[in-house]
């Protein structure tokens, strides 16, 4: 992967219909995040993928848990920056921001 940023894939999680990545990155700046998450795509996601970028790898444990509970989701809220989901190909700011409205 030819990127100049720092990451690191913390966790995957196969589906039956996608595979998910979970990665931790030491940025948030909008147009770095877009251009690394398809680059990223294009690099890894050889199959249908949701790749979804993390500001603290201490979430491990709720990357991948279900349900969780409303603490819970509001702390992986809290960290999650950005995703990119295969159905829609569109990169998502805050996914889980719903968890403070």
């Amino acid at each position: 992967l030819q990127i100049n940023e720092i990451y690191e894939i913390v966790d995957t999680d196969h589906r039956s219909n996608c595979l998910n990545y979970h990665v931790f990155v030491k940025f948030k700046n909008k147009e770095r995040i877009e251009k690394f998450l398809r680059k990223f795509k294009a690099n890894f996601c050889n199959i249908n993928c949701t790749i979804t970028l993390y500001d603290s790898k201490q979430i491990k444990e709720l990357m991948t848990k279900y349900p969780m509970s409303k603490s819970e989701y509001k702390r992986l809220a809290t960290h999650t920056i950005a995703s990119l989901d295969w159905t829609s190909n569109e990169v998502v700011m805050n996914p889980y921001k719903d968890a403070f409205e």
